[in-house]
């Protein structure tokens, strides 16, 4: 009689556990469906850069600019021509 209150005891805490568990993980999946519907429409408001550039062209008003500006633009003074030290022996000296 022991025994089957012990194992139906470690079964009741696992049971726990799992729900737990169980609770956690769906917490975290509403969280990574939230996360995922805010990427989703900024990607739908987003326009590319090459379709950017086109109306840029028609739009004699404005000058086109290129991809590679408006990153330098969101992205400080790195750009995708900025060179970078990618060998540790160069910047040593």
């Amino acid at each position: 009689m022991f025994l089957r209150k012990t194992v139906f005891i470690s079964f009741s805490q696992e049971s726990e556990s799992v729900i737990d568990s169980n609770n956690s993980l769906e917490t975290e999946i509403a969280a990574l469906k939230a996360q995922k519907e805010q990427l989703e429409t900024m990607l739908k408001q987003h326009t590319p850069c090459n379709i950017r550039n086109t109306k840029n062209i028609v739009d004699e008003n404005r000058s086109p600019e290129s991809c590679s500006s408006e990153a330098a633009k969101s992205n400080g003074s790195i750009s995708p021509t900025t060179p970078t030290n990618t060998n540790p022996i160069d910047s040593i000296a």
